[in-house]
């Protein structure tokens, strides 16, 4: 195989099975800050001369994707799904110098050989990352405190885990402590909070008035707290302004 620098998009393309005419193309490379930190859920996606979507994945956890396409052509790569707090984007073409941009269009010659990578940075690349409640009631070792306030209600490490592994049985109490406690968690660690801080203290106050006794999923109670229930679960699962844990 010969070496061909492509204006744009990288590609390895390779003969088809014996027997068959046709040449294809794996368009390959790495996704990854700065640092080195690797973000999963950012995807690739490779749309044709047309516009149409022929290829499009999620990078996997060492920051690489790969894929097969059936043609030469013009194509399009495009990365997608960046967490909050991603400021800068920039690709590399057979390992040349990077240039911004986080969309890319070039033509895919059959029988060459070239690479796409991409740097992404900003303040995501250093965040710790957040943790669901069924990170943070089993991992317990990785608790910043041993005691964490809720409603103005002191609550030690275990008594907290202890109320985040409870069934829910339809009392939504112990659909929002979880939440709320893992939110509070992300935030004491380091994460970006400033989209998750007043919903934060609207679900505190929430815990304050409703703590002590059941609350239905019908009630005029969860009608508040279920839409801050939901806030609070996009961030712990890294929808926000901080990217999840990987």
């Amino acid at each position: 195989m010969r070496k061909t620098l492509l204006t744009g998009i990288a590609a390895l393309c390779i003969a088809a099975l014996s027997g068959a005419s046709a040449l294809g193309c794996i368009v390959v490379g790495k996704v990854n800050c700065v640092n080195g930190r690797i973000f999963s859920q950012i995807t690739v996606t490779i749309t044709d001369a047309g516009g149409n979507e022929v290829a499009s994945q999620q990078v996997g956890s060492d920051g690489l994707y790969m894929f097969t396409l059936a043609n030469a052509g013009t194509y399009t790569a495009t990365l997608g799904n960046l967490p909050s707090g991603i400021s800068s984007v920039s690709y590399s073409v057979n390992l040349g110098p990077y240039v911004p941009g986080s969309s890319v269009t070039g033509d895919l010659a059959p029988d060459s050989t070239t690479e796409l990578d991409w740097l992404v940075d900003g303040t995501a690349c250093n965040s710790p990352g957040t943790g669901t409640p069924g990170y943070w009631g089993k991992y317990s070792r990785t608790w910043p405190v041993s005691t964490i306030t809720v409603g103005g209600i002191v609550y030690t490490k275990n008594q907290a885990i202890a109320i985040i592994q409870m069934s829910v049985s339809g009392d939504k109490r112990w659909t929002l402590f979880p939440s709320l406690v893992s939110a509070k968690l992300n935030v004491i660690i380091g994460n970006e909070a400033s989209c998750i801080q007043d919903s934060i203290d609207q679900a505190d106050a929430w815990w304050a008035a409703y703590h002590g006794s059941p609350v239905a999923g019908s009630s005029a109670a969860w009608a508040v707290g279920g839409p801050l229930n939901t806030t609070l679960d996009a961030y712990n699962n890294g929808l926000l302004c901080a990217p999840h844990r990987n």
